[in-house]
């Protein structure tokens, strides 16, 4: 009988392998492994014989063919240990990695893999993880003798068992080795977008996108409320689903940073749908729980989410916001910018499905960030502070109401969150220009969709009020630089060019007046 299991994505958490741990425990007695899972009820690693049953497994499991273990599980495979159809019995020794690494060693050496132990009802459930075969992967066999498994026996996984290799097994083996190994999805992209080929930037971009988006959408990881009602311990788990948010948003910042500084009018439509699709409201299949009529609408019972951890899940399109509008400022290619800000629209909220907002509009870091000032001053402590008893300790504050937000927190958090990203294409001085620059643009343009009755009520301003109090005339601050670049250039200033502001001049210097005075005010009011 089949494992009752989804092996639609590799085991990325402690959720997901615990899952695979009760499948096997509820499977019935007699159930058969399968070309991506072994299971022992117990190893004992100080015997032989046991140390070779793992090593077999590790060494079969790298020895698949890529395309067919690709099937399940990205490719990946499990050795789990402790745990057997019908009972659990977890590990009788909890061994670091280190120490089981040097214990199989004399059997295996080659194949890429790496355990982990997991608490399920009481028992440590050891999981072996074996990485995905990939294209020109040597063939893997085993180092030492034992009993009559000879060294150098290739070893390779089957539906159910990992016997000694066929010869078209072998042929197999020897084909994938000579195969041309995978290029980096990054080296893929970064040829694509300066050959100008928009057809593979946009399928590149979507599948990091709809990974992104299938990540996101795991309710064990970014569940929709917190798990706590403590304030400290719910800024924890705020904290820890950002910087998840983070990890999981990295390589399509990469992918954005590295296309958007070049100018090219077919790839603006793919920043515009790519935006869109990071911005789009968090569907409700997982929250609908049954239907009411108020007097002739029929609606939904929705279960409670919290707003903070619903903005929240923004920031993947925030930090996406900025660091393509970064690189395309860094470029001067003001037409990506353009695509990134205000060409897409996107429903407000789920509740108002028919009001549509620009993308700056619905995820900008007032939306993602600042619903609460102890949230964002929650990233920025983590940023700030020297080590986990400083950070506990500023959370205990932050808690109680008992430290202040300064000015342009979330700014701040934004600045240093995306700097690692920037760190080998300019300097920090120059990236923090670029920062400015790029929240000046955010800042007009904020102010001119004010103009045309959006959804802002006031103007928005960034870190680059910081610069402006620094100096002692405006004009000679980097927004000072911007309305001399503006003042000379006219009707010719590059982002009216590209479509920014309607391409209307008069649309233009409205906003400038409108960010120029509350400028004014802030660099001598906050600092």
């Amino acid at each position: 009988m089949a494992l009752d299991f989804d092996t639609s994505a590799p085991l990325r958490s402690p959720q997901s392998v615990t899952a695979l741990v009760e499948a096997i425990r509820r499977a019935p007695v007699g159930s058969q492994e399968t070309h991506w899972v072994e299971w022992k009820s117990t190893l004992d690693f100080g015997s032989k014989a046991d140390r070779f049953a793992a090593a077999r497994a590790i060494i079969a499991f790298a020895n698949r063919d890529p395309v067919s273990a690709g099937r399940d599980c990205g490719g990946e495979a499990y050795l789990v240990v402790g745990v057997a159809p019908g009972q659990l019995v977890g590990v009788t020794e909890v061994l670091d990695a280190a120490a089981l690494h040097d214990k199989l060693r004399p059997y295996v050496d080659g194949p890429q893999w790496s355990v982990d132990y997991f608490k399920v009802d009481g028992h440590d459930v050891a999981v072996f993880t074996v990485a995905a075969p990939r294209p020109g992967d040597r063939i893997h066999s085993l180092v030492t003798t034992y009993e009559n498994n000879r060294s150098g026996t290739v070893f390779h996984r089957g539906v159910a068992s990992s016997p000694p290799a066929t010869h078209r097994e072998l042929i197999m083996l020897q084909d994938r080795l000579l195969q041309d190994p995978p290029r980096p999805l990054g080296e893929q992209f970064r040829d694509a977008v300066e050959q100008g080929n928009p057809l593979v930037v946009a399928r590149l971009m979507r599948a990091t996108v709809q990974q992104l988006q299938a990540a996101r959408a795991d309710p064990q990881v970014f569940p929709n409320t917190f798990a706590s009602r403590q304030p400290v311990e719910q800024l924890r788990q705020y904290l820890a689903m950002a910087q998840s948010y983070q990890e999981l948003t990295a390589p399509l910042l990469d992918q954005l940073i590295t296309a958007c500084a070049w100018p090219n009018a077919d790839h603006e439509r793919i920043w515009a749908d790519t935006m869109a699709a990071l911005a789009q409201p968090a569907p409700l299949s997982d929250t609908v729980t049954g239907q009411m009529r108020v007097g002739a609408t029929q609606a939904l019972i929705v279960e409670g989410r919290d707003d903070r951890l619903q903005a929240l899940a923004l920031l993947p399109a925030t930090l996406a916001l900025y660091a393509g509008s970064i690189s395309a400022v860094q470029g001067r290619n003001f037409g990506a910018l353009r695509a990134l800000t205000t060409d897409a629209t996107v429903p407000w909220s789920l509740t108002h499905p028919n009001l549509r907002v620009t993308v700056i509009e619905r995820v900008g870091p007032w939306e993602a960030l600042s619903r609460e000032d102890s949230l964002a001053l929650t990233l920025r402590a983590a940023q700030v502070a020297s080590d986990d008893a400083e950070l506990e300790h500023m959370l205990g504050d932050i808690a109680q109401h008992r430290r202040r937000k300064p000015p342009f927190v979330a700014s701040s958090y934004l600045f240093d969150a995306l700097q690692p990203h920037f760190a080998g294409l300019y300097g920090l001085p120059r990236y923090g220009e670029l920062f400015d620059e790029t929240e000046i643009m955010f800042s007009l343009v904020v102010a001119d969709q004010m103009a045309q009755d959006r959804v802002f009520t006031e103007p928005w301003l960034g870190l680059f009020v910081t610069d402006a109090s620094h100096t002692a005339r405006l004009e000679d601050s980097r927004y000072g630089a911007v309305l001399a670049e503006v003042n000379a250039a006219g009707d010719d200033w590059p982002p009216l060019q590209a479509g920014l502001f309607g391409g209307s001049i008069h649309r233009l210097s409205a906003a400038l007046q409108r960010v120029t005075d509350y400028t004014k005010q802030m660099r001598h009011r906050v600092f």
